[in-house]
């Protein structure tokens, strides 16, 4: 049974930018924010979120990426990202801990981090939060 977004919630609307390459999490991932009521643009690769973000330019509200791919890793994808778009929300999961995926210890600016697995709640919580800040 697939929970229905509380209608005042802020990421009702919201188009998210989710990029993962392991597509049973995209999948699962996507479903769930569905589920709260987001658009949601998916990329298997950080070289098919930057394809997406060419052609969408400013629509996402937030970008939700893995911090470890081949290619190129979720803080490069933001780096490129965010150079057209400063003020662009993101935030990073990952199964490692955030010391490994960041490892001068300083996550950038408008930035969150979700450990995986996660809940359904952490990740609400987590989208909120990159939207506030």
């Amino acid at each position: 049974m697939t929970q229905q977004a509380a209608p005042d919630s802020p990421l009702v609307g919201r188009t998210i930018l989710l990029v993962d390459d392991e597509d049973i999490v995209r999948l699962a991932l996507s479903r769930m924010l569905r589920g709260f009521g987001c658009v949601v643009a998916e990329a298997a690769s950080p070289a098919a979120a930057l394809a997406i973000a060419e052609v969408s330019g400013d629509e996402f509200a937030v970008v939700l990426t893995d911090v470890v791919m081949p290619g190129m890793n979720g803080r490069e994808l933001a780096e490129r990202l965010r150079a057209d778009r400063p003020h662009l929300p993101v935030v990073f999961m990952s199964a490692y801990v955030p010391e490994t995926a960041f490892p001068d210890g300083r996550m950038p600016e408008r930035s969150r981090f979700l450990h995986k697995p996660f809940s359904r709640d952490e990740l609400r919580a987590g989208l909120e939060a990159a939207l506030a800040s």
